[in-house]
């Protein structure tokens, strides 16, 4: 089907009719954007006993991102504490029907992941790794185990797959349907149709929202509105650096062999997935050079699409994906695609999703930029932000994707429509040790970038600063030479080490966080 939630649904869900737009004076909580993950915070939250939520949408229920997503599911992820967030999602999607009585279609057919390199055949034994030390199943395949796994693939580039049998794939907008759905039946509030204009705050806290339907009293604000949540925290002044880019996936005509058992093939190495979708496949591409998207394109898409914001068909940048699938693929060389579907998503500089409290506003949460893996994170991201919500503090490592990490100046709109460009397909990409972005880069230098320049200094971004991470020889080149063993600075680096410890060394600080402590105590 065209739209992937039927928003019909709302109303025998939440009984809406017409005064549905009525709004309390006062809420506890107030969650602006009714996607996969504002819905499943709620219902957290009430799971957890605060049912005193107000849920809201300028839409409907899943129409902001969530209804375009993919599906997929996925339980081993880079490192233990993303994989758990994820994992936690398998165990919610497996029995999210019984539960709310919203068909999700949940096909736990598996994910098998292939390699055409041997560095691409580490980082799979990398995953697996991680999948051991939390007991996920994990298998690695020989060339003729994937061909068994997956008969209409082909053999050519193909060094090994890893197959994981937890994962699958569910139809998203009914997934963030059921969350609603169950958060409404524990007693929160859902409203669809309401916009909030402002977010209410007074002495550095939160107080409140304003919407087009009246003004909420409230002690705390999540703000899980995708592409949207940047804008809304520049309004305050809050930094939350993500950006919208064009996500495709294309879906075939009828395949024989195209089956509901068939795993989510991914060919990350030809940075496309295929799964199975109604007798045909589904074709999703995270393309190395992703087209961005201003959020007043995306609204403008939205206001001719009954707020399912979606782009024009665009098959040239699809072309070389196109390829790469049809090369594992083959039988989709004389298959016909009959659909284009080309919908917005956010990115964020480091691909990594933006949760917990804000450091500008107190009582003022997000969860948002989940660089195309909302689905994947929903659950676990909702549960820890709603427990993140009560108790003031994770209970988890949030390092990697607290919204805290990132520096002031890497919400820049210029900045990151540079970065979104290669943030898309970072996803897919190697995942090198001490990677380096190559976009947006030389934002901001310390006072002696010049002469560390003339050093011969390779340098790494972090945080948007430009820092000088290692020195190379008169006669070597300063780029890097990414391998999962020793890297091509690594003799240079040793050299500072052994510096340090003999003799002198000087460390330029500029990018390091400054910390003020100040007042009468």
């Amino acid at each position: 089907m065209e739209r992937l939630v039927d928003t019909s649904l709302s109303a025998t869900a939440f009984d809406l009719n017409a005064a549905s737009r009525a709004l309390p004076d006062k809420s506890r909580i107030v969650i602006i954007g009714a996607g996969i993950v504002g819905a499943s915070t709620a219902h957290h939250l009430a799971s957890m006993g605060e049912t005193e939520v107000l849920l809201l949408d300028k839409g409907k229920v899943a129409s902001g991102t969530t209804w375009h997503a993919a599906g997929l599911t996925a339980s081993a992820r880079a490192t233990p504490t993303l994989t758990d967030l994820a994992n936690y999602g398998i165990n919610e999607y497996s029995s999210l029907e019984e539960r709310s009585g919203v068909d999700v279609n949940f096909n736990q057919s598996g994910t098998l992941m292939v390699a055409r390199t041997q560095d691409r055949l580490e980082e799979l034994k990398y995953t697996v790794s991680v999948a051991q030390q939390r007991n996920i199943p994990a298998e690695l395949l020989d060339p003729n185990e994937v061909i068994q796994r997956w008969p209409l693939a082909s053999k050519e580039e193909l060094v090994a797959g890893l197959f994981q049998p937890l994962d699958g794939n569910l139809n998203p907008g009914y997934a963030a349907l059921a969350y609603a759905k169950l958060a409404h039946q524990a007693g929160c509030l859902v409203r669809e149709d309401v916009e909030v204009t402002d977010i209410l705050q007074k002495d550095g806290r939160v107080v409140g929202v304003r919407t087009d339907a009246g003004e909420v009293e409230c002690e705390r604000v999540v703000i899980a509105s995708g592409l949207w949540t940047r804008d809304m925290g520049a309004r305050l002044g809050v930094s939350l650096p993500l950006h919208a880019a064009e996500h495709i996936h294309v879906r075939t005509e009828p395949v024989d062999g195209a089956k509901p058992e068939l795993p989510t093939l991914r060919d990350m190495d030809g940075y496309f997935y295929i799964r199975h979708e109604a007798g045909r496949f589904m074709v999703g591409a995270f393309e190395p050079k992703g087209i961005p998207r201003s959020v007043a394109e995306v609204d403008a898409a939205a206001q001719t699409q009954s707020g399912f914001a979606r782009f024009s068909p665009n098959w040239e940048h699809f072309a070389p994906i196109r390829r790469k699938a049809v090369q594992r693929v083959p039988v989709l060389a004389d298959t016909p695609f009959e659909r284009f579907l080309n919908a917005p998503e956010s990115f964020t500089p480091d691909t990594n999703f933006l949760l917990g409290e804000t450091a500008e506003i107190d009582g003022l949460f997000v969860g948002a930029g989940f660089n195309s893996q909302g689905i994947i994170y929903g659950p676990g991201a909702g549960r820890a932000l709603a427990q993140w919500v009560i108790s003031g503090s994770p209970d988890f490592d949030a390092s990697p994707v607290d919204v805290q990490r990132f520096n002031k100046q890497q919400s820049n709109r210029s900045y990151l429509h540079s970065r979104t460009y290669e943030s898309l397909g970072r996803l897919y990409a190697m995942h090198w040790p001490q990677l380096q972005p190559e976009t947006a880069r030389n934002i901001r230098r310390s006072p002696l970038h010049q002469r560390l320049d003339e050093a011969r200094a390779g340098f790494g971004e972090t945080a948007g600063w430009e820092r000088a991470n290692w020195f190379a020889g008169p006669d070597e080149s300063r780029s890097y030479t990414y391998s999962f063993g020793r890297q091509n600075w690594f003799d240079a680096s040793r050299e500072e080490h052994h510096a340090a410890r003999n003799s002198a060394a000087i460390f330029d600080l500029s990018s390091f966080t400054k910390v003020e402590i100040a007042g009468p105590d």
